[in-house]
Order: C-alpha cells, then structure tokens, then sequence
C-alpha cells in the first residue's frame, strides 16, 4: 500500500520528518515525498488552524505551478480532510485520504495510522482540499 512508509511515524508537535510528525506535518512530508508539492513550512500552529486564516496559509508557498482546489465526496486519494472542533471553535486537525472511506493522521502523542472515516470523524470535516499540477 502506498502510504505504509508513513504508518507508525510517532507524534512530534511541529515535526515534519519519519523521526517525528504532527498531523500538519505528517500532510506536509507525504505531499513533498509522494507528490513533489511543498506545503508551506513556516507557519506557526496558530496561524494553520484558526479558521479564518487557514486559506491564506494553505494557499500561498506552495510551488507556483499547483493550485488547490475544494472538494466533496467522493474524495480521491492524498486529498486533505481538515477536521474542525465545534467546542474549541476552531480547524485542529487534518488527515490525508488513502482510500476506501479510510484515513491517515498522527493524533496528539500517539503514532500515525490509518482510521475509518466513521460517524465522528465525518461529522468534524469542515473543508476537503486537492493540490493539482496546472496543465
């Protein structure tokens, strides 16, 4: 399975490699890894999760030649679900499509791995992004 290599990464706050990734962070090593798009790599926490401010960041840094696009289900593989907080009132999460209904993120002091997209978490999708090569 392609996204193997990026189960069982352990949760580092602001981490971006194998040794250690948050959810963020783990979106931003398969993207350049598995798709050859950088993801901006230097915003702060805050700046990647407000809600109102997430479009400028996803947006802006990545290789001029990519756009993004906002999706709806059906979701294709490497899409990015961004999963918002209803009591905190905020995006604190995302996670990459791989298949079948099924997910990968890294989750607060845990390990990466692959959940179904079950009751909870479709009911926190707040937006569904695709970055595609222009032409």
């Amino acid at each position: 399975m392609k996204f193997d290599k990026y189960i069982d990464i352990p949760y580092k706050h602001l981490g971006k490699s194998f040794n250690g990734a948050d959810c963020y962070g783990l979106l931003w090593l398969i993207y350049k890894n598995e798709r050859d798009i950088t993801l901006p790599d230097n915003i702060t926490y805050k700046e990647f999760w407000y809600k109102d401010k997430e479009e400028d960041h996803l947006i802006h840094n990545t290789n001029n030649y990519i756009y993004k696009i906002e999706v709806n289900y059906p979701y294709e593989i490497f899409d990015a679900l961004l999963f918002y907080n209803q009591s905190r009132n905020f995006v604190d999460h995302i996670g990459i499509y791989t298949e079948s209904d099924h997910f990968l993120h890294t989750y607060r002091n845990n390990i990466s791995k692959i959940h179904k997209l079950n009751e909870y978490w479709i009911s926190r999708i707040w937006k569904v992004y695709r970055w595609k090569f222009n032409g």
